[in-house]
């Protein structure tokens, strides 16, 4: 008896031939097949629907641009433009500019308003001892 033991002695059987081994692997590789198959016509499915939904899709009405009034309060045409076209781009169809004044028009004291703000955030964040 040789020291090595064939592999059909070990498992009790013989080892499979190419016929028998395709034969085994049929199952898989039709399974195999079949979600491939599967997936290509959900993929086909979902592109004939997004192609159908454009289609038929009603395009939206745009309201026009935003308005200006009449008084910028003497800024510069190319300042309200920019303005304009800020407000438009940030809030689309549904904002409107009710008034454009300048800094120096401002109420007094009000142009630290942003830092008195955060001064105010800042202190009031400390904890009272």
């Amino acid at each position: 008896m040789s020291a090595l033991l064939s592999a059909s002695k070990i498992v009790g059987t013989s080892a499979p031939t190419d016929r028998e081994f395709l034969a085994s692997m049929a199952y898989p590789l039709h399974g195999l097949l079949l979600i491939v198959v599967a997936l290509l016509v959900v993929a086909l499915a979902m592109v004939l629907l997004r192609k159908l939904v454009r289609r038929f899709q009603v395009p939206e009405e745009h309201p026009g641009p935003v308005l200006v009034p009449l008084t910028a309060g003497g800024a510069p045409p190319e300042i309200v433009a920019v303005i304009t076209a800020a407000v438009n781009e940030v809030l689309e169809a549904g904002g409107q500019i009710v008034a454009i004044t300048p800094l120096d028009a401002a109420p007094a004291g009000s142009q630290f308003a942003w830092s008195r703000e955060g001064r105010r955030e800042h202190f009031a964040s400390h904890k009272v001892r």
